[in-house]
């Protein structure tokens, strides 16, 4: 629902014009914020690691349903099993390492920004979309802290809890 009172500001007429260029410009943005050395920083955080060694024994045993850890079902990670079973993938397409234990939850990042724009323009319009994804890229919690650039699930159900008030929005 867009709120207009017949006076539209510079502002507003630059961002209906060149919202493509712009919003490609605040992809690009969150792309590189998100993936830049991807590869170059280590683990340090243990429920990373966790993650990292669950699916690096998925990958390698087969087992798909049980999630292990050294060996044996894990039962003090009870959180659903999609972001072991995606870093698993990962981990069988492009091998073990930094980049492929990361790149379920950056994927997931970049994909909620793009739907966050998405939604944003279809419900608030133009600057709201684009001041929205622009905060949310370049945000150092939804970046880092157990999110877009860590093996972590936080990017994941971020983008589902997105999904899901897209889904419900009236």
């Amino acid at each position: 629902m867009r709120v207009s009172n017949g006076f539209e500001s510079p502002f507003v007429r630059f961002c209906q014009r060149h919202y493509p260029l712009a919003a490609a410009i605040i992809l690009a943005i969150a792309a590189f914020n998100l993936f830049f050395r991807l590869d170059r920083e280590i683990v340090t955080e243990w429920d990373e690691s966790l993650y990292a060694i669950s699916a690096a024994e998925t990958a390698t045993r087969g087992n798909w349903i049980g999630t292990t850890f050294r060996g044996e079902l894990d039962y003090y990670n009870t959180k659903p099993p999609l972001n072991v079973w995606l870093i698993a993938a990962s981990f069988k397409a492009f091998g073990v390492g930094f980049l492929s234990l990361r790149l379920p939850s950056a994927i997931a990042a970049w994909l909620t920004v793009l739907v966050l724009l998405l939604w944003a323009r279809r419900s608030f319009g133009e600057p709201v979309a684009l001041a929205a994804a622009l905060v949310l890229s370049t945000t150092f919690g939804f970046i880092y802290v157990h999110s877009g650039r860590s093996g972590n699930t936080d990017a994941l159900f971020t983008l589902a809890m997105l999904l899901v008030v897209v889904t419900l929005w009236v």
